[in-house]
């Protein structure tokens, strides 16, 4: 993989052009935190994260969009069977 610096702005050429983009590419930093309590249910996320119930289930919703699932649980199996290995993120 080349890269070339130019300015203060990395480009790189068209030999990483096909490499695969990992799942959590698009995601925030919250949307994975987000992801890695998904076992909690939202009411325990929600007091953890000190966000409503409503908030929690809307990052679910965005998370499902950029992954292009259609439930929480198919985004999780996205992320643990990511072509770059499972996705794991520390909680707390």
């Amino acid at each position: 993989m080349k890269a070339a610096k130019k300015g203060n702005l990395l480009t790189l050429d068209e030999s990483t052009a096909n490499l695969p983009i990992s799942p959590v590419a698009g995601l925030t930093p919250r949307e994975l935190q987000i992801c890695a309590m998904a076992a909690l249910g939202d009411k325990q996320i929600a007091a953890r994260l000190h966000i409503s119930i409503a908030t929690v289930r809307s990052h679910f919703r965005s998370i499902a969009v950029k992954l292009d699932v259609r439930s929480r649980a198919a985004a999780l199996v996205v992320l643990l069977t990511s072509d770059r290995g499972p996705i794991l993120i520390p909680v707390g």
